[in-house]
């Protein structure tokens, strides 16, 4: 058995806490078109992406939003889902509305969607706004 520790300063346990302040997670839908054995999410077919997505009132609500999110210290946000790019107009609205607010986007994808060239084109083409890319 290997014994591990971290150890941190006070101040470091301290900013490593603060820094959830300023991070904010978007779960756009329970819909996927995978079914990955390590996914932590309880997923649904994404046939049934309406009825399980972010209801197009709340994405736009959460937009005129970003603004205020910005001026209390949010400094990031996560796109996630289920696979977020199902709702790629969402997906395309809420990263252009954090970055007009100085707020980053990650999106957190299966990459479902790159299996051609042109369908990779495409998504990475209406999503312009986004500045870091995890696959899951």
């Amino acid at each position: 058995m290997i014994a591990t520790s971290i150890r941190m300063t006070d101040a470091e346990l301290i900013r490593l806490q603060r820094s959830g302040e300023r991070h904010v997670g978007f779960s756009l839908t329970k819909a996927c078109p995978l079914s990955c054995a390590h996914c932590s999410a309880a997923t649904v077919p994404a046939s049934m992406r309406r009825a399980v997505s972010m209801p197009a009132a709340l994405v736009r609500r959460c937009c005129a939003e970003m603004p205020a999110l910005a001026a209390r210290g949010v400094r990031a946000i996560s796109l996630t889902g289920g696979e977020p790019v199902l709702c790629l107009d969402d997906v395309a609205a809420l990263s252009r509305a954090a970055r007009e607010a100085g707020i980053r986007t990650t999106l957190v994808t299966g990459l479902y969607w790159a299996a051609g060239p042109a369908s990779r084109r495409r998504v990475i083409a209406a999503l312009p706004d986004v500045d870091r890319w995890n696959i899951s």
